[in-house]
């Protein structure tokens, strides 16, 4: 009995009413029939992406999810901040956005297939040089873009970040995340 009311009070903490409630919320056992097939179609389009996506790309699914990720991160971010400011929203955001993941992933993905020709020699190692220094470079330019909107819109960690990174003494190392930021001229005293 004294086990179980430790099992229950572990259930408690994790916001269920019992241990015998865990399981029912976590595995869903009242799926129905019609359900099914939705859920094989998507475990096959999951696979045939997956599939697909690690060779073409040559990076695993969960880090060109993560990229993905970040993308939309970065879209999301930047429409809060110009609402922010009081820009109206555009359709055109979203297609600029989806424009530059495209063109994203066709570098990563062009640069992979030249990378999985067969060859040897300094040339095939540029190529594998280029194709990890494109990735870092996106994934910085990506990181700079979505801290500078969280800096936009008032986060108070980003704003430390954001100092460092267009401080006029660490902006050699701040333009490894991309172009600085357009910034306002000094005001002479």
């Amino acid at each position: 009995v004294l086990v179980i009311m430790k099992i229950n009070n572990l259930a408690l903490m994790f916001g269920f009413q019992n241990f015998g409630e865990i399981f029912p919320s976590t595995f869903k056992p009242y799926l129905t029939v019609r359900e099914l097939p939705v859920i094989l179609g998507i475990g096959t389009i999951i696979t045939q992406i997956y599939l697909n996506t690690q060779h073409q790309s040559g990076l695993t699914l969960g880090v060109f999810s993560a990229f993905i990720g970040m993308n939309i991160i970065e879209w999301v971010t930047g429409v809060a901040a110009s609402l922010k400011e009081g820009h109206s929203f555009s359709s055109f955001k979203l297609g600029r956005a989806l424009l530059k993941t495209f063109i994203y992933i066709v570098m990563i993905v062009c640069l992979n297939q030249f990378r999985l020709m067969e060859g040897e020699g300094d040339q095939w190692k540029l190529i594998t040089y280029s194709y990890w220094s494109i990735i870092t470079w996106v994934i910085l330019i990506l990181t700079r873009s979505v801290i500078e909107n969280l800096h936009r819109l008032g986060i108070k960690e980003a704003e430390t970040i954001y100092i460092v990174l267009n401080n006029k003494y660490t902006r050699v190392f701040a333009i490894l995340f991309a172009p600085p930021a357009p910034t306002e001229p000094a005001k002479d005293a």
